[in-house]
């Protein structure tokens, strides 16, 4: 899910979360081969950007290994990816639904 600019932009200004984990553009001609997969996988799924011809993201992520202990041992693109796609590793509020003004303290320090 991708968040509005203005929750991007305050929640990456404010508390440094939700800032774009990677710059798709740098080494983007040799994405194939010089790009991690969690970054291939971020970059292809957000910006359309490296995506791998052969290989899927459902390929890059396995959803039900680590499933367990996703909060810690998961990076964000697979948290992202396979809650998106598979319904699993969701977090516990939903942070995408564009009006942070009104969320409780709580979800605020949850989500930011």
């Amino acid at each position: 899910n991708s968040w509005t600019p203005g929750k991007k932009e305050f929640c990456c200004s404010t508390a440094k979360l939700g800032c774009d984990p990677f710059d798709c553009e740098a080494g983007l001609e040799n994405a194939a081969n010089g790009w991690s997969l969690n970054k291939k996988a971020w970059c292809c799924d957000h910006e359309k950007k490296g995506c791998p011809l052969e290989e899927t993201l459902e390929e890059l992520f396995d959803c039900s290994a680590g499933v367990e202990n996703y909060e810690e041992g998961w990076s964000v693109a697979k948290k992202e990816y396979c809650c998106d796609h598979k319904g699993v590793g969701c977090e516990a509020y939903n942070c995408n639904d564009n009006k942070p003004n009104t969320w409780s303290l709580e979800k605020s320090s949850f989500c930011c």
